[in-house]
Parts: C-alpha cells; structure tokens; sequence
C-alpha cells in the first residue's frame, strides 16, 4: 500500500537531518555529522519504501534499501562490495560517533555526508 503523506513526511525529514549533518560537519562537530547523515539516509530509505507499491510494512528499511541499490546502481563507501555493507559501514560509524569516547573523525564524518547526499540525490528519482 501506497502511502504518499508518510512518504513526503520521510523525505522532509531525510533532508533535514542531512541539512544538520552538513551543518555540524562544517563546525567540526563529527559526531553529530556522522549520525545525522546515517538517519537521514535512513529516513531517505524509508520514504522510497513507502512510495512504493511493492515494499511491505513488515520489510526492513535495510533490505528494501538492497534492493533499490541494485536497482538504482546506488553508489558504495570504498572498500564496500554491496549496498547493504555500505550501510552496514555507515551504520557502525554511527554506533561509534554516538557511543565511543573519542571524537569522530573528520575524513569519515565528511565521506558519510558526501555519501548520505549522493545517495540522497539519487533515490530522488524514484
């Protein structure tokens, strides 16, 4: 089922959390950049999801983002071989600027960002 409302919320959504994350990258804030990236591709994921008729509620955001990978020739992070090792990766970079004692890295705060926004920009199409 088809749910545009839901569909459009995710998106605005999606672009907002990536607005933050280029924000905080810009103050040098890594730890905020690298998270809000991973959510805004999340919340990107999920607005496609439920733009599509295909795409079942109980499907993982994840596994439908696989998919649309494949199909979208999405780009990965370097030294991934998939879709879902790329978002695995920007996921554990998440878990560690959100939970590790140290600060984020710039050069990964800045590839998760670059990388959130051009998938981003891609799953518009869709």
């Amino acid at each position: 089922m088809v749910d545009h409302a839901a569909s459009a919320a995710r998106r605005a959504k999606a672009l907002r959390f990536l607005s933050v994350a280029e924000a905080a990258l810009g103050r040098f804030d890594y730890e905020t950049a690298t998270s809000r990236a991973y959510y805004a591709l999340l919340h990107a994921v999920k607005a496609v999801s439920l733009a599509c008729e295909h795409a079942k509620r109980h499907d993982s955001v994840w596994r439908v983002a696989a998919g649309l990978g494949e199909v979208l020739m999405l780009p990965l992070l370097p030294g991934a071989r998939s879709i879902r090792a790329s978002f695995s990766q920007l996921q554990a970079w998440r878990e560690d600027a959100d939970y590790a004692s140290n600060p984020g890295s710039a050069e990964r705060a800045g590839l998760a960002v670059r990388y959130v926004r051009e998938v981003i920009e891609r799953l518009e199409v869709v």
